[in-house]
C-alpha cells in the first residue's frame, strides 16, 4: 500500500507496471486513506490544547491525557468551526480545564455543529461576564460527560450560556456550584438548547434569579431527564428557584424539581411573561418561594400532565395569569382537571436518593397512588427503560407519575452488548492491555470499562455499536469488567 501524508501523496509502484485500472484503484484506496480521522495527542504531540484544536481537521480527535489544564492556550478554546471532538483520556474525575478566573474554558462563536464535540471534562474556575465555563454563540456543539463546577458569571449563565439561536445539546453532564447575575446554572437567550440526562444542582444568582436554569428572550430549551436540586435565586428579582421561563418556551419532560429556592416568586418553576411551557412526568417538590409559587409561579401558557407537584411552599401553583391546564397529576390540596389526584404520593428514598414511588413488591408496606395514574402507557411516553421503584424494575403498562429515575449505571441496555474482548501485549510487565466492546447500542453511548490494575475509561461507540479501550504500563490485569453490566467481564491473561 502506498505511503500517504496528509496534504500529500507519496507514489510507490513497487516495480509495477501503473496501468489504468490499478492507478484508479489505488487512488480510490488513498482518498479512502485520507478521509479516515487522526487521533492528535495532548501533550504527547502538543503541549496545549488550542495548539491541537489548530492543527486538527474535520473528523479528528484531540485527545487529552490527564491532569489540569491553565494558561492562555488552555483557555477560551474555539474551534473556530471545526466538526472535530476534543476528548479527555479517561473522564472528568481525572483532567479538568481550569481557567483561573480568566476567561471561558471553551468558546463556540463560528457556527459550530453537532459534530463539535466536547467529552469528559470538569470545567472550573471559569469567570467571564456572560457564560462561565461555556460560552456558546448561534452555535450548535455536542458537550457529552462533563462536569461544570465553581463557576462565575458577572451577569449571565455561571455554569454556560447560549445566545443567539444557538442549538446545543449538552447530555449527561453535571452543573453544580456555579454562581451568576441570572442563570447560575445554565442561561439561555433567544436559544434552543437541548439538556438530557443532567444533574443541576447547587447553583446560585445574586440578582435576577433563575438559580438553575433561566431560558429568556424566545427559543426553545427541552430538559429530558434532568434532576435540578438545591438552587437559589437570590436578589432584588429572585424569580425562578430551579427554572425560569421568560418570553420563551419550554419542554420539561421527566424532570426532578426539588429543593429550590426562590426569594421572590416561584421556588420550582416560574413562567411569565408570553413564555409557554409543557410539564410531562415532572416531579415538583419540597420547593420554598419566600413570597409565592412555591412549586409553580404561572401568568403565561402552561400544561402539565402525568407529574406531581407536593410539599411546595407557601403553594403548589400560584396562577397569577393565565389558565395552566393541568391533568392526570397529583396535586397537593387539588386541582381540577382529567385524572388529577389529591393524595400522599408516598415518596421512599432509593439507589439515587429520594423522590422513589413506594411499592408493595419493591418490600415498601404500601402502593403510592401514583403508580399507573398516567395518561398513556409508559413505552409511548419513553419511560419503559427508567424506573420508579426501589428495586429498579421498569416502569411497564399505564405510566407512573412523576419522575423516572434512571437505572444504576444510566440505565445503560446491557442486552445490547454482543461481545467484549480482551487482549494482552507484552512480553514481560509492566503490560498494554486492549479491550473491544462490541454492541447494538446506539452511536456515542457512553460506557465505563474498569480493568483491575489500570484507571476506569471512559469510551463511546461508533456508528457500529463499537467502543475500545487501550491500559498502558499494567503491572497486573487479572479482569475487565463494563461498569453496570455485571455480567458482562472477561478474564486478562498476560502470561
Amino acid at each position: 500500500m502506498p505511503a500517504l501524508a496528509r496534504g500529500a501523496l507519496t507514489f510507490v509502484c513497487e516495480g509495477k507496471a501503473m496501468t489504468r485500472a490499478w492507478l484508479a484503484a489505488w487512488v480510490l484506496a488513498c482518498a479512502a486513506t485520507a478521509a479516515d480521522a487522526d487521533t492528535i495527542r495532548v501533550p504527547g504531540d502538543y503541549p496545549a490544547i488550542q495548539m491541537a484544536i489548530d492543527a486538527a481537521s474535520n473528523g479528528d480527535v484531540v485527545l487529552v491525557a490527564d491532569g489540569v489544564y491553565r494558561g492562555s492556550r488552555n483557555t477560551n478554546l474555539n474551534f473556530r468551526g471545526k466538526a472535530i471532538t476534543v476528548r479527555s483520556e479517561n473522564g472528568p474525575a481525572a483532567c479538568t480545564i481550569d481557567p483561573q478566573r480568566n476567561g471561558s474554558a471553551f468558546v463556540f462563536n463560528s457556527r459550530e455543529t453537532p459534530d463539535a464535540r466536547v467529552e469528559g471534562f470538569t470545567l472550573t474556575g471559569a469567570s467571564y461576564v456572560e457564560g462561565g465555563s461555556l460560552v456558546i454563540d448561534g452555535a450548535s456543539p455536542t458537550i457529552v460527560g462533563c462536569t461544570l463546577e465553581n463557576n462565575w458569571a458577572g451577569l449571565s449563565g455561571g455554569g454556560l450560556q447560549c445566545s443567539n439561536g444557538a442549538a446545543p445539546l449538552i447530555e449527561r453532564c453535571t452543573i453544580r456550584n456555579n454562581l451568576a447575575g441570572v442563570g447560575g446554572g445554565i442561561y439561555s437567550k433567544n436559544a434552543s438548547p437541548r439538556v438530557v440526562d443532567t444533574q443541576i444542582s447547587g447553583n446560585r444568582t445574586d440578582i435576577i434569579g433563575a438559580g438553575g436554569v433561566a431560558a429568556v428572550q424566545g427559543g426553545l430549551i427541552r430538559l429530558e431527564g434532568c434532576v435540578i436540586t438545591d438552587n437559589t435565586a437570590m436578589g432584588f428579582a429572585g424569580n425562578g428557584g430551579g427554572v425560569q421561563i421568560n418570553g420563551a418556551r419550554a419542554v420539561l419532560d421527566n424532570c426532578l424539581i426539588a429543593g429550590n429556592r426562590g426569594t421572590l416568586y416561584g421556588g420550582g418553576l416560574i413562567v411569565v411573561n408570553g413564555a409557554s411551557a409543557e410539564v410531562w412526568n415532572t416531579t415538583i417538590a419540597d420547593n420554598v418561594s419566600e413570597a409565592t409559587g412555591g412549586g409553580v409561579y404561572t401568568n403565561a401558557e402552561l400544561t402539565v400532565s402525568d407529574s406531581i407537584l407536593w410539599d411546595n411552599l407557601p403553594e403548589q401553583i400560584f396562577v397569577a395569569g393565565g389558565a395552566p391546564r393541568v391533568t392526570y397529576s397529583d396535586v397537593q390540596g387539588g386541582w381540577q382537571g382529567e385524572g388529577n389526584l389529591d393524595e400522599d404520593p408516598r415518596f421512599v428514598d432509593g439507589p439515587a436518593g429520594g423522590h422513589y414511588l413506594s411499592h408493595r413488591q419493591a418490600g415498601q408496606p404500601q402502593d403510592s397512588p401514583c403508580i399507573d395514574a398516567g395518561s398513556d402507557s409508559a413505552e409511548n411516553r419513553g419511560l419503559s427503560g427508567r424506573t420508579t421503584r426501589t428495586d429498579e424494575r421498569p416502569d411497564a403498562g399505564t405510566v407512573d407519575l412523576g419522575y423516572h429515575h434512571a437505572l444504576s449505571g444510566g440505565g445503560l441496555n446491557c442486552d445490547a452488548i454482543r461481545k467484549l474482548k480482551t487482549r494482552c501485549k507484552g512480553g514481560a510487565p509492566p503490560w498494554r492491555v486492549k479491550a473491544v466492546v462490541r454492541s447494538r447500542l446506539e452511536p456515542q453511548t457512553a460506557l465505563t470499562l474498569l480493568l483491575d490494575g489500570g484507571q476506569p475509561r471512559l469510551i463511546f461507540t461508533n456508528r457500529n455499536g463499537s467502543a475500545r479501550a487501550v491500559w498502558k504500563n499494567v503491572p497486573e490485569a487479572r479482569e475487565t469488567c463494563i461498569e453496570s453490566c455485571q455480567d458482562w467481564c472477561r478474564g486478562v491473561s498476560c502470561e
